[in-house]
This record gives structure tokens, sequence and C-alpha cells, in this order.
């Protein structure tokens, strides 16, 4: 899988785009297996460029503020004291 992976990233040339990793239902663990799963999750990518990694709960609306900010600075590029709340 990772090869196939580091093919297509080559192919569509995606290697030098931003990447985010949004990881969903955080409600369903407990606190402490969430920051154990996160830690092993950020080692397994042994790479020294790893992406940003966000964690929330769309259901229970948890971190959502923050992940709208972060693809707007990261995607949109407009920074935090540019941001139109609604």
């Amino acid at each position: 899988m990772a090869r196939l992976k580091q093919e297509l990233l080559r192919l569509w040339d995606l290697i030098s785009k931003p990447e985010m990793v949004v990881i969903n239902k955080i409600d369903a663990i407990d606190e402490t297996m969430l920051k154990e799963k996160m830690t092993a999750f950020k080692k397994s990518f042994g790479r020294k460029k790893k992406p940003e990694i966000l964690t929330i709960s769309a259901a229970g609306r948890v971190g959502i503020t923050e992940l709208v900010a972060a693809i707007e600075k990261k995607f949109l590029g407009v920074e935090e004291n540019e941001r139109v709340e609604k």
C-alpha cells in the first residue's frame, strides 16, 4: 500500500503539496487511549516531513473551529487575524 501511495503521489505531483490528516470520532475513545493511538500513529509516518494531524469529533463539534482555521491557513493562506467569523 505504501508503495502504491508513493507512486500516485509522484505521478500526480502531490509530494510537494501541503498535507493534513484529520482523525474524526475522537469522542468514541477515552483521552488516554487517544493519546496512545496518536503517539503510535505519528511514529508510523517514519519520515522527516510529517503531515499536520488534527483530531476532531464532528458529532460533538469538538475541534471544528481549529480544523477550519488550519484549512484556511494551510490551503488558502488565510492568517488568523484575517479570518472572518460567522
